[in-house]
């Protein structure tokens, strides 16, 4: 297997542009009224909307690898990188964020600061 990484950016999408894509399928939805099919990709960037971010699983992404990589953008984003075998993983890039991340890897709701933060989530 060739050793590369391609990256899905849709950083420039605003608010009103939603993205959805999906790594083991190899479509998304641009946010701007299309349709875009990929393979091969590693990584996605999400837009300044509520996007929704989903990996490629156990069952592997069209890149052929099961570590992926995820970065929300602005807005409320979805990000699920999938089930993992042993040894592999995803990562969530938040490092972009002015305001910071909660991340409630409990089993309840959380009120934090006047934000909640459903259970298992960011």
């Amino acid at each position: 297997m060739t050793n590369f990484h391609i990256l899905l950016d849709y950083g420039t999408n605003t608010a009103g542009q939603p993205v959805n894509a999906n790594l083991r399928l190899g479509m998304a939805t641009d946010g701007a009224g299309g349709t875009d099919t990929f393979q091969n990709v590693r990584s996605l960037i999400g837009g300044g909307g509520n996007d929704i971010l989903t990996g490629g699983g156990s069952v592997q992404s069209t890149s052929g690898y099961f570590f992926e990589t995820f970065a929300g953008g602005g807005g409320n984003d979805t990000i699920d990188g999938g089930e993992t075998l042993r040894g592999y993983g995803n990562r969530a890039e938040y490092i972009s964020s002015p305001a910071g991340v909660i991340v409630n890897l409990g089993s309840t709701a959380l009120n934090v600061n006047g934000v909640n933060v459903a259970a298992h989530t960011a």
